[in-house]
């Protein structure tokens, strides 16, 4: 669908959590709604650094946890919308912020790649999967080759180049994001709840987006009946939800790894 989002306070799912509660619980979820604001923004100011380390995935930034967000409402129905209490509005926002929090890496992060033996390995394995980077790399460094022709090559190779690095950290990306919530927010006063902090809580439904729905049992973190502070929260639930909205913000603008084993010096 075509979803007109700027703001976290474009998303019904905000508005629903800052407008449709009553008595003691509006003001709890007016002051969760007005503390999402900012944590939001800091989700939307970190992942701008995203199309710069991935460009092949256009809509993998701060759209796409606007777009996850207002999808996680379309696809609930009217009936269990309806039963959300504020923290489980707030944990369905806050896991379509953070869940691809782990596809952005520090510049120290990224050099040290050169020294990692797990990617090294993956790198000559994805080598091996697109032999098209070969002859890039071969066309670039020959000499015969210059003007136009060699500009042209040396995009193609840094496009394939962008791939690999994007390839690379998707594999991990979920586990990163969960450290990275678990580290910023833990201690974070917006993100407590009735004294209860849901940085946790968050950082599971993270990791759990790529991981199998067989997953979201109580024996690994998701319990139908999650305290946080006199609310029960079905874990289970909004993992589904996360997953669900995810796959289906996938449109032409993010390109699958499988395109490039197609790109050759030759691609225009």
């Amino acid at each position: 669908p075509v979803l007109h989002l700027n703001t976290i306070k474009d998303t019904s799912l905000w508005y629903q959590l800052n407008e449709s509660f009553s008595g003691v619980e509006r003001e709890l979820a007016e002051t969760i709604a007005s503390n999402l604001v900012s944590i939001c923004q800091d989700a939307y100011d970190r992942m701008k650094i995203f199309p710069s380390l991935h460009p092949e995935y256009t809509l993998h930034d701060a759209l796409h946890c606007l777009r996850v967000t207002e999808l996680m409402y379309r696809v609930m129905p009217e009936s269990v919308r309806s039963l959300l209490n504020p923290v489980e509005i707030t944990l369905l926002i806050l896991s379509a912020h953070f869940h691809d929090q782990g596809m952005v890496m520090g510049r120290e992060e990224l050099e040290a790649l050169h020294s990692n033996a797990k990617f090294k390995v993956f790198e000559d394995n994805w080598e091996i999967e697109h032999p098209n980077i070969k002859e890039v790399r071969q066309r670039l460094g020959d000499r015969n080759v210059t003007g136009a022709e060699k500009e042209h090559i040396r995009e193609t190779y840094h496009e394939l180049r962008a791939a690999l690095l994007t390839d690379y950290v998707r594999l991990t990306h979920g586990e990163r994001s969960s450290q990275f919530v678990k580290k910023t927010y833990s201690d974070d006063p917006r993100w407590s709840i009735n004294e209860t902090n849901i940085a946790d809580l968050v950082a599971r439904l993270c990791v759990s987006h790529v991981r199998s729905a067989v997953e979201l049992i109580p024996a690994k973190g998701f319990r139908h009946d999650e305290t946080v502070g006199t609310y029960r929260v079905n874990m289970p639930y909004i993992g589904l939800i996360l997953r669900l909205a995810d796959i289906l913000d996938f449109d032409r603008d993010r390109t699958p790894s499988s395109l490039y084993r197609t790109i050759d010096f030759e691609a225009k």
